[in-house]
């Protein structure tokens, strides 16, 4: 192989490593990746948001089937001083009444029974 043909083998490599360089180079640069477009993309321009507004309660009604039976009974000792008596001084709820967490049963000696 001569040297000159040799030399042009060696440019026409060189040329063509440049030519696929710049092809890659344009594809890359025109083609764009989902995230590189939400990353490029502007924001929603600010509106007012309108809704229109319902007054009533929020309430949310579940009825089930339940049987309550008393698995247990406890008793309470109320903390007297010494010669004092226990004294119910008012009754908290009617008889007959619903309980509900937090509510005062009797009054002993002025004093709530939760």
């Amino acid at each position: 192989m001569s040297a000159s043909r040799k030399y042009w083998m060696i440019a026409a490599m060189i040329i063509g490593a440049l030519i696929l360089v710049g092809a890659t180079w344009m594809a890359a640069s025109r083609f764009q990746s989902p995230s590189q477009r939400a990353a490029a993309a502007a924001p929603p321009t600010v509106e007012p948001i309108l809704v229109a507004v319902e007054k009533g309660d929020l309430v949310q009604r579940t009825t089930t089937m339940a049987t309550a039976t008393l698995n247990d009974s406890s008793s309470f000792v109320f903390p007297l001083h010494e010669g004092d008596s226990a004294v119910v001084t008012a009754p908290g709820v009617e008889p007959g009444a619903q309980l509900v967490s937090g509510s005062v049963i009797a009054w002993v000696n002025d004093r709530p029974v939760l």
